[in-house]
């Protein structure tokens, strides 16, 4: 079943009005295909920059002992130890939420135009 970006499932219906709305199918799909033929640099960059932040507030952090304390002065157990350690919660949900939106959306525009997988 094909799923649009709010959730529900597309009918058929939906589908050929996507298609009207888009009549140039051919492109639509030549452009996907050559899309998918290389790692695109912007997913790379963005992992990067997810790994980057949350190791940035990891080290920001600190590690309890005398060695490796934290160099914003928090303290192991303290109130700001806990609302760094949300926002990072937060920033890894936040970024898998957007990760499953944008593949959905991927998808969806694959089931269109009758995308082929390779098996």
């Amino acid at each position: 079943k094909t799923i649009s970006p709010n959730g529900s499932k597309l009918d058929e219906d939906e589908k050929q009005r996507i298609l009207i709305l888009n009549p140039d199918f051919v492109t639509l799909r030549s452009d996907l295909l050559e899309q998918e033929k290389v790692t695109p640099r912007s997913k790379i960059i963005a992992l990067f920059l997810k790994f980057t932040v949350l190791m940035f507030l990891n080290i920001k952090l600190g590690g309890g002992d005398e060695d490796h304390e934290s160099s914003w002065g928090i303290e192991c157990g303290s109130v700001a130890f806990w609302v760094v350690h949300i926002i990072m919660i937060a920033f890894l949900v936040a970024s898998a939420w957007a990760a499953q939106t944008y593949l959905i959306n991927r998808h969806e525009i694959k089931e269109i135009v009758n995308y082929d997988y390779v098996e």
